[in-house]
């Protein structure tokens, strides 16, 4: 497995999308008979295109497991139907213009949900107690005065 990060968050991506796990993507070779082995194809350009635009450095990890739970539908949208979407469009040779719609798509509802991520994180961050400043020198570890000896 590589240790680029940029070939993890694409891993962690296609996990997600596809619904496949990373060991699938890392050790299934695509069949010669699938209709997405097919080289350097428009359809293939794009999608890697639309990966690494969804893979970007800011891409707030743990996104897609807290949209599971907070937001199931939006969820059901980008890890699926979506998805399933793109690849019967890709299976029928569907015109370039419709694909790169539903891949504008999928990429809008990424970072519509990367935004609610982050603005939960935010929400979270500022409701979450804060350590209580240490008040007394004892806490500081300062000597305590001893008051009754000389």
């Amino acid at each position: 497995m590589s240790n680029d990060p940029i070939v993890q968050r694409a891993l962690e991506g296609l996990a997600h999308i596809g619904a496949l796990r990373e060991n699938e993507v890392l050790t299934r070779p695509i069949a010669p008979e699938s209709p997405h082995d097919m080289g350097d194809s428009p359809y293939k350009e794009r999608v890697q295109a639309t990966l690494r635009a969804m893979c970007s450095p800011d891409y707030p990890g743990g996104m897609v497991d807290w949209l599971d739970r907070a937001h199931p539908d939006l969820y059901v949208e980008l890890t699926s139907r979506l998805p399933s979407q793109i690849d019967r469009l890709w299976d029928a040779h569907a015109p370039l213009e419709r694909f790169e719609e539903v891949l504008g798509q999928l990429l809008a509802l990424h970072r519509q949900c990367c935004g609610l991520y982050r603005k939960h994180l935010l929400e979270k961050a500022q409701t979450e107690p804060t350590a209580t400043p240490k008040t007394s020198p004892d806490d500081f570890g300062t000597p305590q005065i001893d008051r009754g000896r000389k």
